[in-house]
């Protein structure tokens, strides 16, 4: 079977899959203990949830002898770096081990020693008296400090800075374990001949192209000038190293430089050419003026999660981006139904509920194209092209699409939900976005959508659709449950309780303020470990208003929710108050009308040019 190096991006990729899997497996086993346990001992199992969930993810496909579900979805597996061989067992132990252990017994043993340092009965440490030396007590605090703080996190950054100039390991516990990842999908079409030249005959080479001198150092700073180090160090630890044992294929660039025609002279033509068209240039990048596309459901009156995670941020990227970048929002009312069909007049009311309450927010339909998804059919004509590029493997495989498909019973799963990302790819490339605004619970969806672009340009030749960026929200991307702080809010809650909407009146945002979940542990304390809840609603405050953690510690919870319905009834009363101005008025239909032909025109268009890539006209 040909195998090829494996990429940074394939690496990252991975990683983030497996860290989402991880994710739901904590979240699932915290609802079972919640159950089974009770809250209060819920609290106390709660800080070592994650190292638990890591234990068995990395337990039950590892040291079980197959891949990670990140390896799968990419398309990755393991390999012993020395001998080119599936790693032993003992390879995959070690690096368990490091990876959920060492960080746990690291903390746990610089936190006791801090713990003993800072008690006046302990008399020496590390042989060192302490009793009449408070200067060296305290030069081991900062140190142990520094340790915890300071030099992990930075030891953590120069490795992955290492990584991304090198490769092969992303996690420190891989490099003791000597574990790398090889990929079994093409990138490019060149393949790398079994004979390598040697780095002189690189250095003559580039030396031939002049652009920075004769010295021995110019394949280096020909590389950093031109983008091209990357494949210079890919070209020494090929020599290096014994990968010739191992087919490989060398990756094209993404930008041309001199020492590309150095692997055009190492590989063989294609093997496998585009389905129609000229094979696509990975070095000759066209350039995408900057769109910013996203959708949100009409799910009514918006809440507060919807604001402070979505709509204020776009709000304020209104405000901020250049006057030529051209935004786009759509109220994706397509989507909605994905899960099965809805009350016909309630789901209409909904849709004009959520176009009122965006431009209630500060939207501005004159600065953005705000749309309703159905009045484009093109959407779901390109939801069909796309579809033949997409395979039902990879869609099964989304955690989404599993987590809400074990909802249904009999394996009575809608099409619609299966190929929600499809649908959601069609639309942000019916106008060729190349920024998603998004949360964070869809990266998995835009690495869909970047396959799908990659697939698309490659199969018909032509690079039509940009990669497109994902931008989250750096602070409130996911804004948690009053009532649960593991869950994010959501309208889909059948607990109104547990959150609070745009059009809730003074006393409605009181009354839930007041039922949202803390503990009885006394005046509040930061910890969102130990004290899940009282941080949630601590964060809810700092989101809202200038309050910072510190200011509230030594509260009592009584006195946080009341200035959380203060804050939250200062911020709403507004929008609430201009909600119910744009429901008096026709300010909805108009647009709605406006605008929608403006999309249309424009969908109209991208699609007639698809249909002539694809061969339809």
């Amino acid at each position: 079977m040909q195998t090829y190096v494996a990429e940074i991006a394939e690496i990252v990729r991975a990683q983030s899959r497996d860290e989402e899997e991880i994710g739901l497996l904590q979240g699932r086993l915290s609802r079972v203990i919640k159950e089974l346990a009770g809250q209060r001992n819920w609290l106390r199992i709660y800080p070592h949830l994650q190292s638990v969930s890591k234990a068995l993810y990395y337990s039950a496909t590892l040291l079980s002898g197959v891949q990670t579900l990140g390896e799968e979805y990419v398309h990755l597996i393991e390999s012993d770096g020395l001998s080119r061989r599936l790693p032993s067992w003992a390879s995959r132990f070690l690096f368990v081990a490091l990876h959920v252990g060492a960080p746990i017994l690291s903390q746990i043993g610089l936190q006791k020693a801090e713990s003993r340092l800072s008690h006046p009965s302990t008399n020496s440490f590390l042989g060192i008296e302490l009793r009449h030396n408070p200067k060296a007590r305290q030069s081991f605090l900062s140190l142990i400090e520094w340790i915890r703080f300071t030099g992990i996190p930075q030891l953590h950054r120069l490795h992955v800075a290492v990584f991304y100039v090198f490769g092969a390991y992303y996690n420190l516990s891989r490099r003791a374990a000597g574990i790398r990842l090889i990929s079994f999908s093409a990138q490019s079409n060149l393949q790398a001949k079994p004979t390598l030249p040697s780095v002189v005959q690189v250095l003559d080479l580039s030396r031939k192209t002049k652009p920075l001198g004769n010295s021995l150092w110019t394949p280096v700073l020909l590389g950093l000038h031109t983008g091209a180090l990357s494949e210079f160090v890919l070209l020494l630890r090929l020599r290096l190293s014994s990968l010739s044992a191992m087919p490989i294929r060398l990756r094209a660039a993404s930008n041309r430089s001199p020492l590309q025609p150095i692997i055009r002279q190492l590989s063989s033509k294609s093997d496998k050419a585009p389905l129609c068209g000229s094979p696509v240039s990975y070095v000759q990048r066209v350039h995408f003026p900057p769109i910013y596309f996203s959708g949100i459901q009409p799910t009514g009156t918006p809440h507060i999660g919807n604001y402070l995670g979505f709509i204020r941020p776009w709000v304020q990227l209104q405000q901020t981006l250049p006057k030529d970048t051209r935004m786009i929002l759509s109220v994706v009312d397509q989507h909605a139904i994905s899960t099965g069909p809805k009350n016909r007049e309630q789901f209409r009311c909904d849709i004009r509920r959520m176009i009122s309450s965006l431009l209630a927010c500060g939207v501005d339909p004159k600065r953005c194209l705000l749309f309703r998804q159905s009045d484009l059919p093109e959407i779901a004509q390109l939801t069909w092209v796309l579809s033949s590029l997409q395979t039902i493997a990879k869609l099964n495989r989304l955690p989404q699409f599993k987590e809400k498909a074990s909802k249904y019973s009999n394996n009575a799963v809608p099409l619609g939900l299966l190929i929600y990302p499809v649908l959601q790819a069609a639309d942000v490339f019916i106008f060729r976005a190349t920024h998603v605004p998004v949360g964070e619970d869809q990266s998995q969806h835009m690495n869909i959508l970047s396959d799908l672009a990659l697939s698309f340009n490659i199969n018909y030749g032509q690079e039509y659709f940009p990669q497109p960026k994902q931008v989250t929200t750096e602070i409130y991307g996911r804004i948690k449950s009053l009532r649960d702080p593991t869950k994010k809010m959501s309208k889909s809650d059948p607990t109104a309780k547990s959150r609070i909407e745009l059009s809730d009146t003074k006393d409605e945002i009181l009354e839930k303020c007041m039922k949202g979940l803390t503990d009885n542990l006394g005046p509040i304390t930061y910890d969102p470990v130990n004290r899940p809840g009282v941080a949630n609603l601590t964060d809810l405050l700092g989101a809202i208003s200038s309050v910072k953690p510190s200011d509230v510690e030594g509260w009592k919870t009584t006195q946080l929710k009341e200035k959380l319905a203060e804050e939250f009834e200062r911020m709403v009363r507004p929008i609430r108050e201009r909600l119910n101005e744009i429901e008096q008025g026709d300010e909805v239909d108009r647009i709605l009308k406006e605008n929608g032909e403006l999309a249309r025109e424009e969908a109209v268009r991208n699609m007639t040019e698809i249909k002539k890539i694809v061969g339809f006209i």
